[in-house]
């Protein structure tokens, strides 16, 4: 993906297809997935595409943002993230990083639950009405956007109906 985006933004021997000029925020999810498949000289080269200062102030500031989303901590990742963000950069973790191991935070419970993949909604709906209480929310992880949007919709449409 990152070399067809290069190959794309820089129109070497035609015209670029894509800007990258215009960029406020910066997402990299998946950060320590990238690192792992060597993605790490690529992603540098998109980033040296986007401006540092936002093209127009925006309501997270000036300067453009970059987020970037690992599930987990190594040396490479931070590398990489040092040398993304600017000095001082916000870091936001759960759970803490201990001898360049990444530990879950004691406040939160983690469940696994084995189900036949046609249990998994009512599954998680039982599970969202027994652990959420009003006001309350929660997170909710998925592979896939399409699955997501499919959560949302399925979710949404049983709000009312069973107090979710």
């Amino acid at each position: 993906f990152t070399d067809a985006l290069i190959d794309f933004s820089r129109g070497e021997s035609y015209e670029a297809l894509v800007s990258l000029k215009k960029v406020t925020y910066l997402v990299l999810d998946e950060a320590d997935r990238m690192m792992d498949m060597g993605m790490g000289a690529e992603l540098k080269k998109v980033v040296a595409q986007c401006p540092q200062h936002a093209p127009e102030v925006t309501k997270a500031g000036p300067l453009r943002q970059t987020l970037l989303f690992t599930a987990t901590w190594p040396r490479e990742v931070q590398r990489t993230a040092a040398s993304l963000c600017r000095r001082g950069a916000l870091e936001v973790r759960i759970g803490q990083v201990e001898a360049e191991k990444l530990v879950a935070n004691s406040n939160v419970d983690q469940v696994v639950s084995v189900v036949d993949e046609r249990q998994k909604l009512s599954l998680l709906k039982s599970l969202l009405q027994k652990e959420l209480g009003p006001g309350e929310t929660g997170f909710v992880f998925a592979k896939t956007r399409q699955t997501c949007d499919y959560l949302v919709k399925k979710l949404r449409g049983s709000n009312k109906e069973d107090g979710i």
